[in-house]
């Protein structure tokens, strides 16, 4: 729940501020930060920014080397009037689940998603090493074992004789399991549509 009080901003906190990662421009008429606690919006925001232009998160995170804000998201308040028109509390910022592969954040790419759903949408594919997403060779059975998350744990769906059958039942899987949260979201109907597509488009992936 929002309980952030906006604080109007003095003429010293004004004076402090500069652009984000060089950037993003901050013109609330509030301070953005007080008493230990920040904006939700502005955090959202902030974050988006870092997340495309912060080459020491890039180090870190290199999924988001390449990324770019719309020019009117460079701009704080016209973010927060976009994102307090969307259902977004416990809830994250997704750029490319409406538009496969996008680099750009903007209001016609980006869609809030549930935490956990956001995790299980992400491939992994920084950290899943030689084998296909959803996929691990285990030594001790001599075999490939598909596992994918589901309701925030990882879930053992079998182990199979090569990487590419346990692949087909993990994208099998991960389809379904997708399409089930989707049900979920009928009601916010840019969410849903994006989720069923996403869902068709695993199936046709190569891991």
């Amino acid at each position: 729940m929002n309980t952030f009080v906006e604080v109007p901003a003095t003429k010293k906190s004004l004076s402090k501020r500069r652009p984000v990662c060089g950037v993003g421009i901050n013109d609330a008429h509030y301070m953005t930060r007080f008493n230990g606690s920040t904006c939700p919006f502005y955090k959202k925001w902030h974050g988006m920014i870092r997340r495309c232009y912060d080459p020491k998160l890039h180090a870190k995170y290199h999924t988001y080397v390449n990324c770019t804000l719309s020019d009117e998201w460079l701009t704080f308040s016209s973010f927060k009037t976009w994102m307090k028109k969307q259902k977004w509390e416990g809830m994250d910022l997704d750029k490319d689940l409406l538009k496969p592969g996008n680099k750009l954040y903007s209001p016609e790419s980006c869609v809030f998603v549930p935490q956990e759903l956001n995790k299980l949408l992400t491939d992994g594919a920084c950290k899943r090493g030689e084998w296909p997403i959803g996929v691990t060779f285990n030594k001790r059975a001599h075999m490939f074992k598909a596992y994918c998350r589901s309701n925030g744990r990882l879930k053992h769906l079998g182990y199979f004789n090569t990487p590419e059958e346990a692949s087909e039942v993990y994208k099998a899987f991960k389809s379904n399991h997708v399409k089930e949260i989707a049900e979920g979201y009928k009601s916010n109907t840019r969410l849903y549509r994006a989720l069923i597509s996403h869902a068709d488009l695993i199936i046709g992936q190569k891991l």
